[in-house]
């Protein structure tokens, strides 16, 4: 399984590796349609998880810094701009994963409710197709066989 990365395509990775996964997908399906928020559902669960670790990683990587600020005497203007500028990634990092966090909180639009029923609806009939096809084949044979065995 692929790792959260904190941005949208490996958001989407994973989901469609979710997706290749029939039994995966019939329990998101079943969890989003019960109204359970995104982060109450097993996919969910798995990308709060890496949400929540990068989050402890840029607050463990603030503190660090932090601590390395106050234990310089006499900091050159270099080093006061290198641990702003770090600060500043760091504080947009924890910003972006508390946004992706309430993300998870919100309940699934009902747009994206009609998008999996049409994905879910899609795969059936895709399932069905070849099975029709062959019952056709079987059909047109035993009618062709049948043509020729009877006298005209």
């Amino acid at each position: 399984m692929a790792r959260f990365r904190g941005d949208k395509s490996s958001a989407l990775g994973i989901v469609g590796q979710l997706l290749g996964k029939p039994d995966v997908v019939l329990k998101i399906q079943e969890e989003l349609q019960d109204g359970r928020p995104l982060q109450e559902t097993i996919a969910g669960k798995v990308v709060q998880q890496d949400i929540q670790e990068k989050k402890r990683q840029h607050e463990e990587t603030l503190q660090e810094l932090e601590e390395l600020r106050e234990s310089q005497k006499n900091p050159t203007r270099y080093f006061i701009r290198r641990i702003f500028m770090r600060r500043t990634a760091e504080e947009a990092g924890l910003k972006k994963n508390i946004e992706d966090e309430k993300l998870l909180e919100r309940k699934i639009s009902i747009k994206a409710e009609k998008e999996i029923e049409e994905a879910k609806a899609e795969r059936r009939h895709k399932g069905f197709i070849p099975t029709i096809l062959a019952i056709l084949g079987v059909l047109l044979g035993i009618v062709n066989a049948a043509q020729e065995n009877m006298p005209l």
